[in-house]
């Protein structure tokens, strides 16, 4: 699923190992998924850094993906009902 496949394998990576393995250009990509609630990195002692585990990164591959044809407020939406038992309905309404 994630597109670098020499990833080393570790307990966290950076904000910008992340991206790196995504294959994406700038870390902002994956602030904006953070902020939608697609992850909760975890934050070091000093609370200003984020590190991701793989699971967060596969996470982001598969919203950075559905960015490519949804909206800020859709993928919202979509996020949402990831945490819910009633993803699968409301889900075909938005994909109409």
């Amino acid at each position: 699923m994630l597109k670098n496949t020499d990833v080393i394998e570790k307990a966290y990576y950076s904000i910008g190992e992340a991206a790196a393995i995504l294959g994406i250009d700038k870390t902002s990509h994956v602030r904006l998924m953070e902020k939608i609630g697609a992850i909760h990195p975890h934050r070091g002692h000093s609370g200003y850094f984020r590190s991701y585990t793989l699971t967060d990164i596969q996470r982001l591959r598969i919203i950075y993906d559905l960015s490519r044809w949804f909206n800020h407020k859709t993928l919202t939406r979509i996020v949402e009902l990831g945490r819910t038992n009633y993803i699968h309905e409301e889900l075909k309404d938005i994909l109409k």
